[in-house]
């Protein structure tokens, strides 16, 4: 949308209204305009566990759980303030198929469990102009691509897990965008003889892929894959 004029890096308020409506405040996260790290988190078993590799478990734990009574992947919340660690004003970003809907409960989790705070993308579930649903993969691919494309400053770090479709989306994305990709790390939720050597790959086109049962053990294989490769502009 146009604006007169910029807005300031940092968290801000908008308020948001439709005729005949209360105005509604929001919560906008700038960043920084200049060369800046950023990270792009999965949420289901990333941030929390849900089991989606088990569809009934983790229909039942969305359902059924709340924002208070979520489990929290442990140390996930310190592996990505290391991956903004040292930027201004960085790019935050969590990605998930699951709906709109539960961007209340989201938002509210990621605050109690101190991780940093950033802008939220989910989709709409049910019917689509073309399919009775919609398309999980397409949704992440798209956002991740629009990323990219928006905000051409920004060198991501990827964050997700084994259980999807991450491994593969993160490996195209990193393919497609040469130097936009510092490291993907992925949590380990499947057993290791189901996982394909394209997700056994230790790096993508020159990109580190680092894995680990949860963020404590990310964390030290992320920090030395960043030590290697400085962000852009030189910030940390």
């Amino acid at each position: 949308m146009p604006l007169d004029t910029p807005l300031e890096p940092g968290a801000g308020t908008a308020l948001l209204h439709v005729h005949g409506r209360e105005q509604v405040p929001a919560t906008v996260h700038v960043m920084s305009g200049e060369p800046v790290r950023g990270v792009v988190c999965d949420i289901d078993d990333t941030v929390w566990v849900t089991g989606i590799s088990h569809p009934a478990r983790a229909t039942w734990r969305t359902l059924r759980g709340s924002s208070s009574t979520r489990q929290s992947v442990p140390g996930m919340a310190r592996l990505l303030r290391a991956a903004v660690e040292g930027q201004d004003h960085p790019g935050v970003v969590y990605l998930s198929n699951g709906p709109w809907n539960f961007v209340g409960p989201v938002t509210r989790f990621l605050a109690r469990h101190d991780f940093p705070a950033g802008a939220v993308l989910m989709t709409d579930w049910g019917i689509t102009p073309d399919r009775w649903f919609r398309d999980g993969r397409e949704h992440k691919s798209s956002s991740l691509t629009r990323l990219m494309e928006d905000l051409t400053h920004v060198t991501w770090v990827l964050v997700g897990d084994d259980g999807e479709h991450d491994p593969a989306l993160y490996g195209d994305l990193a393919r497609a965008h040469p130097g936009r990709v510092a490291a993907i790390a992925l949590r380990q939720v499947r057993p290791a003889a189901k996982i394909g050597d394209e997700q056994e790959a230790g790096s993508v086109d020159g990109v580190p892929v680092l894995r680990g049962a949860d963020g404590d053990k990310l964390l030290p294989l992320l920090r030395d894959a960043l030590r290697n490769r400085p962000p852009a502009g030189g910030n940390s």
